[in-house]
């Protein structure tokens, strides 16, 4: 993994900035994925989401499992996200997620309120409550944006009042995610330290099959983010080297690559 080289306060300036564009694009999603699977033959890890929507067409449900096929351990084997939907803005105003992790005893369940700006940006996440699971804190999100940069900012309630404790940065190079990093604060006061990152090295010139303009726009740094799927990109990321056959619409519905690596996709 290569070792991130811009300062932490390149990030802040990016954190300070946000978008002036008014430019709105509308949410058309009729035509996106119901179902994606993805093996990944080098990790021996097999994905698997469903996407629900509504009568209108607004993503309102997606459910998510990760299995290691070679040990038959689930890393995730319950996952959802309910969403409460504005279906004049066609913008999800909250949801409730249900997660569960093979170490887990009991689902963390949480219900989170979302706020949309004037130009209908997601800008917070706030966590209003926890039903059940260990962690009883709700984490408290911020987004932020320039032209080619998603940033989020979380925090969480402590004794000593909230406190942010993780900043994740997207880049996008020609539309699609080129660098993820996470930045944790690794104590009292400014302490920050790189605690993740990937770089994108290759994409498709095939369309990205989660791809819409105004779902990007919203909500794709979110739905990347919070680790359901790549809403965000234009193009299908491809460092795997798949090989993709894509139906009469030009989208693509399934991917084979050499060292037994697939995905699926199935829409509406």
């Amino acid at each position: 993994m290569k070792k991130i080289t811009s300062p932490l306060w390149v990030l802040l300036l990016f954190l300070a900035c946000t978008k002036s564009s008014t430019n709105t694009p509308s949410i058309n999603i009729a035509n996106l994925p119901k179902s994606f699977t993805q093996y990944t033959a080098s990790k021996h890890e097999l994905i698997y989401r469903v996407y629900q929507y509504d009568s209108s067409h607004n993503l309102a449900g997606i459910s998510l499992r990760t299995t290691d096929t070679v040990s038959g351990n689930v890393l995730m084997d319950s996952g959802s996200y309910y969403f409460y939907v504005n279906q004049t803005a066609n913008l999800p105003t909250g949801y409730t997620s249900i997660n569960k992790k093979s170490t887990d005893l009991i689902a963390q369940v949480e219900t989170h309120t979302l706020f949309f700006n004037s130009q209908k940006q997601l800008v917070k996440d706030s966590g209003v409550a926890v039903i059940s699971g260990a962690n009883p804190n709700p984490p408290t999100k911020y987004y932020f944006y320039t032209g080619n940069t998603v940033a989020r900012d979380s925090w969480m309630h402590s004794g000593a009042g909230w406190n942010e404790f993780l900043i994740d940065s997207l880049l996008l190079e020609s539309g699609n995610v080129g660098h993820y990093a996470q930045y944790s604060n690794g104590g009292s006061g400014n302490n920050w330290v790189v605690s993740g990152q990937y770089w994108v090295g290759i994409y498709s010139t095939d369309a990205n099959p989660f791809y819409d303009q105004g779902v990007s726009y919203s909500v794709g740094g979110f739905l990347l983010l919070e680790g359901i799927q790549d809403f965000l990109s234009k193009n299908i990321a491809n460092d795997i080297g798949f090989t993709f056959t894509t139906d009469s619409k030009g989208r693509v519905v399934t991917g084979t690559a050499g060292d037994g690596s697939y995905i699926q996709v199935i829409y509406q």
